[in-house]
């Protein structure tokens, strides 16, 4: 079941998921609190809290009652239309259980009902494994950008959502 975050969530518990989810591709790409202090990995409850707005909603799903994948979704400011999705995570546990899939599946049909036509992403460019997973989600590369806060590119890729 995927059910949408509120202010009276366990923010606490929710970033600890992200925490372990992302820990995995931080420890793969060398990203560390000093580097890279905005990856998920190390998150804290109140800053998850503090980035849940009205234009960016957080998703959850749950197996047995436990969080165990996270998705947040952002309307676009500058394109009409335009939906972000960032913080797509999976316990490590769950992976490879069409866990991810299904938050892509809700996230498309959310921001379908909402008459968004675009979804936009940015990864690390260098983790071919999750760029290909994206790909077989219907994304594809647009771009690629250096930030000189980052330690990696930034790749960038969308998904047209049909009607």
């Amino acid at each position: 079941m995927i059910k949408q975050v509120s202010t009276k969530d366990n923010f606490e518990l929710l970033a600890r998921l992200l925490n372990e989810a992302f820990r995995t591709v931080a420890h793969e790409f060398g990203l560390t609190r000093e580097n890279c202090p905005t990856n998920n990995a190390f998150i804290t409850g109140d800053e998850l809290k503090s980035q849940l707005n009205e234009k960016r909603k957080f998703f959850y799903l749950t197996e047995d009652s436990k969080p165990v994948g996270f998705i947040a979704i952002e309307k676009s400011e500058r394109e009409d239309r335009t939906f972000y999705i960032e913080k797509v995570a999976v316990h490590p546990a769950y992976r490879r259980r069409k866990m991810g899939v299904k938050l892509m599946d809700f996230a498309t049909g959310y921001i379908r009902e909402l008459n968004g036509s675009k979804i936009s992403i940015g990864i690390i460019n260098e983790n071919v494994q999750l760029k290909k997973w994206y790909s077989l989600q219907g994304f594809r590369e647009t771009g690629i950008k250096i930030f000189e806060h980052l330690p990696f590119d930034v790749c960038y890729m969308e998904k047209i959502v049909s009607k």
